[in-house]
């Protein structure tokens, strides 16, 4: 029986000794010089072998799920430099949708007070009657100031309030007054 005259390579993606080869590197794990090493947080390592890093706005969910990178979910943003995570809420006044390596302002108009699925949505976060909402990293709304009121939705500045007309009183700013006519709440009673 003749012995075999040079060594072999260990074959890619396996485990290999001097004597012989154990089998191929467990999921979440490469194999470098015929030694299993755990994949880096932010790459993806498939049947034993480094394939790639993570795409931006990517992130790996565990070493031992590193097969595959899974998109930023919307109102995160993942690290373009580490992209494992963690991912990361956009703060208030932020909003993104998934898959993001970054969080974008919320519009003027709108308010961004809580984590936010695609973007402002007009229906359930356009800034409310009475209040102003300014394109700022709070992403709140402003009460319109006093003896002013405002029946509009989005308003994006102070100077959008409008100035309460004399014989009515504005406790309420987001009252509609030319709807309110002259009789109610609003108006001034004699005396007064």
């Amino acid at each position: 029986m003749m012995g075999q005259s040079q060594c072999l390579d260990c074959p890619p993606g396996y485990e290999c000794s001097i004597y012989a080869v154990y089998g191929i590197c467990p999921l979440g794990t490469y194999s470098d010089n015929g030694v299993c090493n755990v994949c880096q947080s932010n790459q993806v390592c498939t049947d034993g072998v480094l394939a790639s890093d993570c795409n931006a706005g990517t992130y790996r969910l565990q070493y031992w799920q590193s097969s595959v990178c899974q998109p930023c979910p919307a109102g995160y943003y993942c690290d373009p430099t580490d992209n494992s995570g963690p991912i990361i809420e956009c703060a208030a006044g932020y909003y993104s949708d998934a898959g993001a390596n970054e969080c974008q302002l919320c519009d003027a108009g709108y308010t961004c007070e809580t984590v936010h699925d695609q973007g402002p949505n007009p229906l359930q976060e356009i800034c409310p009657s009475g209040y102003y909402c300014e394109q700022d990293q709070a992403g709140a709304k402003t009460k319109c100031p006093k003896a002013s009121y405002n029946p509009s939705l989005g308003l994006t500045a102070e100077s959008d309030c409008l100035v309460c007309p004399e014989g009515f009183v504005c406790n309420d700013p987001s009252s509609d007054l030319i709807n309110a006519g002259l009789t109610g709440e609003n108006f001034c009673q004699p005396g007064y």
